[in-house]
């Protein structure tokens, strides 16, 4: 009996969806298969050159506020560095937390020590590919080259996040989604509620917007026997 009071109570909870109709939903979601890496990329690309050290990779991080790191050699992408990396050098969970003695201990470490072998796209490959080389790899970013081989680019999950939103939710969303995945990154877990009055809309758009990234796999939306439904981000291996 008491099972049943449950399953009626988040029933009763869960807000109704304004769905869109699946076949403009088909329509649009084949639509954005076909856009092109040039077209979502950050074309703004920061690198290092493999002979740095970690402490110069984690300079970086912080100065330019990225969380991943192209390695060059004579201009050539040799490998990939993240900022996961250089804490778990590090032994410490945030760069703030370094002192002179982990500091000491990044600078003796040459960046070709620690980076890995790069997997790249191009800059003419459809979103698809993306997401195809993200999921099977277990990776959040992909450096991008030209028919050159020079890098010309990078693609994170991020940018994946803000394509599909401005396709299916709209202008709003869209520009505070680089926000939203802040707060979900360092919580790992916002309920729908909070998320709604921190954007000022509607619980159900909030909604909504976590069922298609759902599709994606970029977030998930959870609703629990008790307590109110919640959006949560899907984390990824770091490469």
């Amino acid at each position: 009996k008491s099972k049943v009071k449950h399953k009626l109570k988040s029933r009763k909870y869960r807000p109704k969806i304004k769905t869109i109709p699946r076949h403009k939903y088909r329509r649009q979601e084949n639509k954005i298969k076909q856009i092109k890496v040039a077209d979502m990329m950050t074309k703004r690309v920061i690198v290092a050159n493999e002979t740095s050290t970690l402490y110069e990779a984690a300079q970086i991080f912080v100065d330019e506020n990225i969380s991943h790191l192209p390695i060059m050699r004579d201009n050539n992408l040799v490998g990939l560095i993240s900022k996961t990396d250089v804490l778990k050098a590090a032994g410490v969970n945030s760069l703030s937390e370094l002192d002179e003695n982990k500091t000491r201990i990044l600078s003796s470490i040459k960046i070709s020590q620690m980076m890995k072998k790069p997997i790249y796209i191009y800059n003419t490959a459809r979103l698809h590919k993306v997401k195809k080389l993200m999921k099977k790899f277990n990776i959040n970013s992909l450096p991008v080259l030209n028919k050159e081989k020079r890098v010309v680019g990078i693609i994170t999950k991020p940018d994946l996040m803000k394509t599909i939103s401005k396709s299916f939710i709209g202008t709003h969303i869209e520009t505070a989604i680089d926000e939203v995945l802040k707060i979900l990154e360092e919580s790992g877990s916002v309920t729908i509620d909070k998320l709604a009055k921190t954007f000022t809309v509607k619980p159900t758009l909030i909604e909504e917007w976590g069922e298609i990234l759902e599709e994606h796999d970029l977030a998930t939306v959870v609703y629990p026997t008790f307590g109110k439904p919640y959006l949560k981000i899907i984390k990824k291996g770091v490469r």
